[in-house]
């Protein structure tokens, strides 16, 4: 009944409630946010990011922002330790646009805008003796099999020397060239040897006659 509680004043608020007598010894808040409140032996302090008040505890005395954003941005940009000027203007070297980079993210003496000027640049210039993979141009190479190929052609008149097949019909109706077969296989040349590519071991065939050939020296 309300004639049997208890008035008692809220010592985190200072608002005045009502209890029962069976708690007015022991009671000393009027709700469970004041009960938390009055445990709190810190005090009320404003964010100096944002301005938003926090609660700082006595073990938090150096605390000087409400949360991790606020602390993180306040160290960013030129108010970091390691602030060394932001970013720098660098020119491409393939296509000569102005390119904002930070000094630390620079680690290669040349600077690319994008991923196709990369690519661009690097078919230019990491060719040949100038890649890191070069090894000395040897002749069982691509770059010398690519060259005794356009022979292979040219030699048999750029037909298909089984079937007749000219190279320009058999690049507008399946898009691309005719094929390069080695009479001899790889098999039979030690690895790296150049004789496996010689104009004699060549024949141009269309893509057809070429697995037709394979399958008759029972190359898969």
């Amino acid at each position: 009944m309300p004639s049997q509680l208890v008035k008692k004043t809220c010592q985190n608020c200072d608002e005045p409630y009502e209890v029962y007598p069976s708690r007015a010894v022991r009671s000393r808040y009027c709700s469970l946010k004041c009960t938390h409140g009055g445990h709190r032996a810190g005090c009320p302090v404003n964010c100096e990011r944002c301005g938003q008040e926090f609660y700082r505890a006595p073990s938090y005395g150096f605390h000087r922002f409400c949360s991790s954003r606020c602390s993180t941005a306040d160290r960013a940009g030129a108010n970091s330790p390691a602030w060394k000027g932001g970013k720098v203007s660098y020119w491409c070297d393939q296509c000569g646009a102005e390119v904002k980079r930070r000094p630390g993210d620079v680690r290669w003496q040349h600077v690319l805008c994008s991923r196709d000027c990369q690519s661009a640049w690097q078919s230019e210039n990491l060719v040949g003796p100038n890649s890191p993979i070069w090894q000395g141009g040897k002749p069982g190479s691509g770059v010398y099999f690519r060259a005794q190929r356009g022979e292979a052609l040219r030699l048999a008149d750029y037909q298909c020397e089984r079937c007749g097949f000219s190279e320009i019909e058999y690049q507008k109706k399946y898009g691309k060239g005719l094929d390069v077969h080695h009479i001899r296989p790889y098999t039979d040349f030690t690895p790296g040897d150049p004789a496996v590519h010689d104009i004699e071991n060549l024949r141009a065939l269309c893509r057809a006659c070429h697995i037709r050939e394979e399958r008759m020296v029972g190359v898969s």
